[in-house]
């Protein structure tokens, strides 16, 4: 098993996933990163796999997380249209 230390390694394996369509696979790896350090790209994704899954809940926990750690405010606003769009 491949061990891996380094949450930016987390991450860019979920960005992967992520743009391949595996949305699940995705999340995985950036809770993952999210064990090593928060940070707000990471709950920006998370947040935005959430919305597609229909997760309005888990959603709006992960906007507020990016929100608190420095999300710029057009990507927040992109997440919140998604978000009033249900």
């Amino acid at each position: 098993k491949i061990q891996y230390s380094d949450q930016k390694v987390f991450f860019r394996i979920g960005i992967i996933y992520y743009h391949m369509g595996n949305m699940e696979e995705a999340a995985v790896f950036f809770k993952k990163a999210l064990k090593k350090k928060e940070d707000a790209e990471t709950y920006y994704y998370l947040a935005d796999i959430s919305l597609k899954d229909g997760d309005y809940v888990n959603g709006n926990h992960f906007i507020l997380k990016a929100e608190q750690l420095g999300l710029d405010k057009d990507r927040l606003l992109m997440l919140r249209m998604k978000l009033k769009r249900r």
